[in-house]
C-alpha cells in the first residue's frame, strides 16, 4: 500500500513543481503588462505609479525570471545593434530580451512578451501533464529516453541517437522477457493497479 501511495505522490510533487513556476510566470507577465501600460506619456498617474512598482519587482526578480525561463527550455533571445565608439568607429554589441524587460524597444518588448508567454504556456502544459495517466504510461514506456532527457544529457548528435535507442530496445527486451520468464509479475501488476 505504502508502495502505491509513493507512487502517486509522484505525480502529485511533480504537478505542483510545475503550478508554482507557472504562477510565477503568470505574475511575472502580469507585471510587464502593468510596467508597460504606464511608461507612455499618455499614462495615468494611477497607471505610472502601477508602472514604477512593476518595474522595481522585476527588477528585484529578474534572476528568476531568467532562471525559469531557462528551466522551460525557452531561448533567451540575443539582440544585436551598432552603437558609436567615437571618432567615426560602430561596434557591434548584443543585448539579452531578459537582461532588458524594462528597455522600451519595440523589437525587445515583442520578444519579451513572446519569452514570457511561452514559458508561461510551458509551465502550464507540464502541470496539466503530470496528473495525466497517458503521459506516465509513455514515461514508463520510454523510461530510458525520460531519463537521459531529465538527467539533462545531451543526446543530440548521431551517436548519442543511435545509443539511445538501441538503449531502448534492450529496455524492452529485458521487460518482455521478463513477462515471458515470470508471468505471476504480469497477474501481480494488474492485482496491484486494480487495489
Amino acid at each position: 500500500m505504502e508502495l502505491v501511495i509513493f507512487l502517486l505522490l509522484i505525480p502529485v510533487i511533480r504537478g505542483l513543481i510545475f503550478f508554482f513556476d507557472w504562477r510565477f510566470m503568470v505574475k511575472v507577465c502580469d507585471q510587464h503588462n502593468l510596467y508597460l501600460k504606464g511608461v507612455g506619456d499618455d499614462a495615468e498617474e494611477d497607471a505610472k505609479a502601477l508602472s514604477a512598482k512593476a518595474s522595481n519587482w522585476i527588477t528585484e526578480n529578474n534572476t528568476e525570471i531568467k532562471r525559469r525561463v531557462k528551466k522551460s527550455g525557452i531561448q533567451n533571445p540575443i539582440h544585436g545593434f551598432m552603437e558609436p565608439k567615437g571618432y567615426g568607429f560602430v561596434g557591434q554589441e548584443q543585448m539579452t530580451t531578459l537582461d532588458n524587460l524594462l528597455y522600451l524597444n519595440q523589437q525587445i518588448q515583442s520578444s519579451a512578451i513572446a519569452v514570457l508567454k511561452r514559458s508561461r504556456g510551458y509551465f502550464k502544459n507540464e502541470a496539466i501533464k503530470s496528473i495525466n495517466p497517458l503521459f506516465w504510461l509513455e514515461t514508463v514506456f520510454f523510461l530510458p529516453k525520460a531519463i537521459v532527457s531529465a538527467s539533462g544529457i545531451d543526446a543530440s548528435s548521431k551517436l548519442a541517437d543511435i545509443g539511445m535507442k538501441i538503449t531502448q530496445i534492450i529496455y524492452w527486451l529485458v521487460i518482455l522477457g521478463a513477462v515471458i520468464a515470470n508471468p505471476e509479475l504480469l497477474k501481480v501488476l494488474i492485482e496491484t493497479i486494480k487495489t
